[in-house]
């Protein structure tokens, strides 16, 4: 199964700090996931979403200067990811973690699986950036969203 680890603040996060902490984190939670790695930094006071994913273990990833990029600005959340595939290819990098919904601006990292995400793909008629499961989880609570249902996060988990 995946790794998961995260960084919340109610203030602003310093970056440098933040950083290495996060490095840290994906390292130890490698052997969780080697197929993927990703982080997202997001900054609730302006709806602010960034990410960055790659189909390679941690350790390789942490290395990647690309990822500093993503500890600049004002950030009070990292969300942390390691990925070990059951469903979809991480050489399709839309199946990787965070996965990321652009109408929604929302951000979803997952461990496990949802053995019913065929049927709710097709019923709901969700469409779909990748081919992984949890993407489904994403979808599923846009379209109750979109349909303005009384808690939609709760009618889309309920289905799974």
């Amino acid at each position: 199964m995946c790794g998961i680890a995260g960084v919340f603040s109610f203030k602003p996060l310093k970056e440098k700090e933040t950083k290495e902490l996060a490095k840290k984190l994906l390292l130890e939670i490698e052997e969780r996931g080697e197929d993927a790695t990703g982080i997202s930094v997001i900054d609730t006071k302006t709806n602010r979403v960034d990410f960055y994913k790659k189909p390679e273990k941690a350790s390789l990833f942490v290395q990647d200067e690309a990822i500093n990029a993503f500890f600049k600005g004002s950030f009070n959340v990292v969300l942390l990811h390691t990925r070990a595939k059951t469903s979809g290819e991480a050489s399709n990098n839309q199946n990787n973690h965070p996965i990321y919904d652009k109408i929604m601006n929302s951000i979803l990292i997952h461990n496990g699986m949802i053995w019913n995400y065929k049927e709710i793909k097709e019923i709901y008629k969700l469409p779909m950036d990748g081919e992984v499961d949890s993407e489904v989880i994403l979808k599923l609570y846009g379209y109750f969203v979109s349909l303005a249902e009384e808690k939609p996060i709760v009618k889309a988990l309920n289905l799974l």
